[in-house]
């Protein structure tokens, strides 16, 4: 079974996700790390929304996967799945799946807008 590091992983993907702090307002509250999976969790106290960044390296489990959550409308979507068997040992597909993230228009709403309105489906896969 293919299983990438995922402290690399946690390393990385805390890196490439600091727009979510820098230009966005959220707080990077959580880094967790379980068995087969780290989950990175920020948060915008103002709007009342959650982004929480997971890479799942079981078999079964979905892989590399970006949800958004509105604490308001009491709602959750996949803003962005890839699996497992599209990843890299070394991580070096982040990079370039989250200048997809950010430079997406549906995403970039979804993380900015006051006013909640849900997808209704996953804005980026691969």
């Amino acid at each position: 079974m293919y299983q990438p590091s995922l402290e690399l992983f946690a390393l990385k993907a805390e890196k490439l996700f600091w727009p979510l702090i820098s230009n966005y307002g959220y707080d990077l509250v959580q880094t967790q790390f379980l068995q087969y999976s780290v989950q990175l969790l920020y948060h915008h106290t103002t709007l009342q929304r959650s982004v929480i960044v997971v890479n799942a390296i079981h078999g079964y489990d979905y892989g590399f996967t970006v949800f958004i959550a509105d604490s308001k409308a009491d709602q959750k979507e996949i803003l962005l799945n890839m699996p497992n068997e599209k990843q890299d040992s070394e991580c070096l597909f982040l990079e370039s799946v989250v200048k997809d993230f950010f430079s997406n228009a549906e995403v970039v709403k979804q993380l900015n807008t006051s006013d909640w309105q849900p997808l209704g489906r996953i804005a980026l896969k691969y």
